[in-house]
């Protein structure tokens, strides 16, 4: 546990965006002791601010009514730009309808807080908000380490069962609070292709295999050979589960769009979603490869997402 209470104000940077003065004076109040705080005026004024700070924030509170930019079209604006969109973000609102917290999450807000202002809930919401952004930056440092020292495949470069499955784990108990993605890829009728074109074919499709999800993943997801041709993906902190089957079915795709050596080769996935799906990777990578035989039965070279009556 995290404990704010013991680091110097200049430990954590907070952004406060309200119009109203005496809203950024009760707030500042409420957090001087421990955070070095910065004010704005609206969504525009938060922009230079955030561009003077060099990005450097460790935590938005945010008011949604503001002239000249509200705090609406400022998450928009946040969500698209790189330098600040991991900033975790407070909303304050008077207005509690199911609309506006499904619109508010969309917008990658991490919690919210009403008005009129109760000091303690303020701070608690607040502090509760930044400590878990510290645990999954502690979780990125952890995978950074990792990354140095990690074995790989010897074939492909990625990484080898054992290591991506530690990295896994890693990421899994340190980050309990939000969904993850495991996906399992495995590519149709490989041994028919080795039976029929020689194993150096079989490699060459493994290595095409592995190159197409490097450039299909950024530096934050994991990617693994579990042997044979079975590799996973895990992709931490998932935001929208609708996506998943939409992009395991672009990566089949973009597979049999490719012709190797004039073959064309398919391969199917298996989607399961952490902690719904399993809290560990025995039990994730179980419920992967079930739906890996689901999307195998229907066909193959396609995707499917694991369900409890599969």
């Amino acid at each position: 546990m995290y404990s704010l209470n013991n680091q110097s104000k200049e430990s954590y940077k907070l952004l406060i965006v309200d119009d109203t003065g005496m809203n950024r004076a009760v707030l500042r109040k409420i957090f001087e002791p421990v955070y070095e705080v910065y004010e704005a005026e609206n969504g525009e004024d938060a922009l230079r601010v955030l561009e003077k700070c060099q990005y450097d924030m460790d935590i938005i509170l945010l008011d949604l009514l503001m002239p000249v930019m509200d705090g609406i079209e400022f998450l928009s604006i946040k969500k698209t730009m790189s330098q600040i969109e991991a900033i975790p973000t407070v909303v304050i609102t008077s207005v509690e309808s199911v609309e506006q917290q499904v619109q508010l999450l969309e917008l990658g807000v991490s919690d919210y807080i009403h008005k009129p202002f109760h000091n303690s809930i303020v701070k608690i919401r607040v502090d509760n908000v930044l400590q878990s952004s510290l645990r999954y930056k502690q979780v990125m440092k952890a995978y950074s380490e990792a990354l140095e020292i990690a074995q790989t495949d010897s074939l492909t470069g990625i990484y080898n069962r054992a290591t991506a499955q530690k990295l896994i784990e890693n990421v899994l108990q340190l980050d309990v609070s939000h969904p993850h993605a495991f996906i399992m890829v495995d590519v149709d009728n490989f041994k028919s292709l080795n039976d029929s074109y020689g194993h150096l074919f079989g490699d060459q499709v493994l290595l095409h295999l592995s190159e197409l999800l490097k450039s299909s993943f950024g530096e934050t997801e994991i990617i693994g050979r579990m042997g044979g041709d079975e590799f996973a993906i895990f992709i931490p902190r998932v935001n929208r589960h609708g996506e998943l089957l939409q992009m395991g079915t672009k990566l089949s795709e973009q597979l049999s769009s490719r012709r190797i050596d004039g073959v064309s080769v398919n391969c199917s996935m298996g989607i399961a979603v952490a902690p719904k799906d399993g809290s560990n990777f025995v039990k994730l990578y179980k419920n992967a490869d079930k739906a890996l035989y689901m999307a195998k039965s229907l066909g193959k070279n396609r995707c499917c997402i694991y369900r409890n009556d599969l």
